[in-house]
C-alpha cells in the first residue's frame, strides 16, 4: 500500500480537517473491532465475506434442492392427470358402444400404453382399441322420436297454418 491510501483510511490527512474525523467515527461501530494493523482488518473482512459465502452457497444448494423437488412432485401429478384423462376417454368411448366398464375392467387395462409419447391421451389408440368391440353408436338420436311433433317432421295439427298471417 502507498502512504496516501494508509492516511485517508486512517482518517489522518491533513487536507479533509474535520470532515475525515467524523466519517471515520460514524463508519465504525461499537461491534466492529480495531486492528493494529491493515492485515488484520484484511484477514476480518475476509473471513466475514467468506462466511457470508458459504451461509448464501447452503441457502442455494437448499433452493436447488426444493426446486428439484417441486419439479418431480409436479411431473408425477401430470402423469396421474393424463392417466385421468385416459379413464374419462376410455369411459366415453365404451359409453358411445354401449359397453359397461366396471372398476375391475378398468383396474386390468394399460391406461399408460394410451398415451402418447409427449404424455397426452391418445384418443386415436383408444378408439382403435375398442373398434375391436363394434362401431360406435350414433351420437344422437332421431329427432323425429324425441316426441317433439308427429314422426316424420309433419305437425299435429294439420289444419292451423304455420304462417302467422293466415291465421
Amino acid at each position: 500500500m502507498d502512504a496516501d491510501t494508509t492516511h485517508v483510511a486512517s482518517g489522518n490527512d491533513p487536507a479533509m480537517g474535520d470532515q475525515s474525523n467524523a466519517v471515520t467515527a460514524d463508519a465504525t461501530n461499537e461491534t466492529d473491532p480495531t486492528f493494529e494493523n491493515d492485515v488484520d482488518r484484511w484477514k476480518h473482512f475476509s473471513r466475514l465475506n467468506e462466511n457470508k459465502w458459504k451461509a448464501a452457497t447452503e441457502e442455494l444448494e437448499a433452493q436447488r434442492a426444493k426446486a428439484t423437488e417441486l419439479e418431480s412432485t409436479i411431473a408425477q401429478m401430470r402423469q396421474e392427470h393424463s392417466l385421468n384423462l385416459v379413464s374419462i376417454e376410455l369411459s366415453h368411448q365404451a359409453a358411445l358402444r354401449d359397453i359397461e366398464l366396471d372398476s375391475e375392467a378398468m383396474a386390468a387395462v394399460n391406461l399408460s400404453s394410451f398415451l402418447g409419447e409427449d404424455g397426452t391421451v391418445d384418443a386415436e389408440k383408444i378408439a382403435k382399441f375398442f373398434d375391436r368391440f363394434g362401431s360406435p353408436k350414433r351420437a344422437f338420436a332421431d329427432p323425429t322420436s324425441l316426441g317433439i311433433g308427429m314422426p316424420g317432421g309433419k305437425s299435429s295439427n294439420p289444419q292451423v297454418s304455420l304462417d302467422a298471417r293466415n291465421r
